[in-house]
């Protein structure tokens, strides 16, 4: 098997793709948050199979408000109650930008004009990743092998008034298993392991997946 996409959506400042420059695959680093992008194109400036995209992520195409935290980039949103709460600063006002919103599926389309069949899929979008993760399935399921690393936050997913158990149904329909400290290579390679039924009540990340390796 070798693997042909890494996407890392909610980017920040690019921990996630720089840890893994050394497989020298094709990848997407995709972050909503306008103030970050100079600093991820000057970090993958010598990586010429890295894109720095800055795009707002939903399950439609449309136009919506993005509010982000100039000083803690990690808590940038389409909710502002989610942006707020990163500031320590109670009275900090959040920023504000108009962000045309466009499908993950719709994006890959336009960056590649090819359907992977390797792909690995990171994604932290303070509470709407399920809604980036459901626009992404029909290039998955179109895929021999798939991992996906997603941050699930319940207390994210309320402020959005959102349901944290429906959504917990939905990731639950694939193999999948808890991040704890670190992802363990077995886990990875074969995930033969299902979520618990009930959400957990406190914050984590979950590596789900389809197709093993050989």
């Amino acid at each position: 098997m070798k693997l042909e996409l890494c996407i890392d959506v909610g980017a920040n400042y690019g921990e996630f793709i720089g840890s893994i420059t050394d497989l020298n695959l094709k990848s997407l680093a995709i972050e909503a948050n306008p103030t970050l992008i100079k600093y991820l194109k000057k970090s993958f400036e010598n990586f010429s199979y890295i894109s720095i995209i800055n795009a707002a992520l939903l399950d439609i195409e449309g136009e919506k408000d993005f509010y982000y935290n100039p000083q803690y980039s990690g808590s940038g949103s389409f909710s502002e109650k989610t942006a707020l709460s990163g500031s320590m600063n109670k009275k900090q006002k959040v920023l504000k930008t108009k962000g045309i919103t466009t499908r993950l599926d719709r994006l890959i389309q336009r960056e590649l004009n090819v359907n992977p069949k390797h792909i690995i899929l990171k994604i932290d979008a303070e509470g709407y990743d399920h809604l980036i993760f459901s626009s992404v399935l029909t290039i998955l399921g179109k895929c021999k092998w798939w991992r996906a690393i997603i941050e699930f936050s319940p207390d994210s997913i309320k402020k959005n008034n959102l349901n944290p158990q429906k959504i917990w149904d939905e990731y639950n329909k694939f193999f999948g298993c808890i991040i704890k400290n670190k992802i363990e290579l077995k886990k990875c390679k074969n995930i033969p392991f299902k979520l618990s039924k009930d959400y957990p009540k406190n914050g984590c990340d979950i590596l789900i997946g389809k197709g093993i390796v050989d």
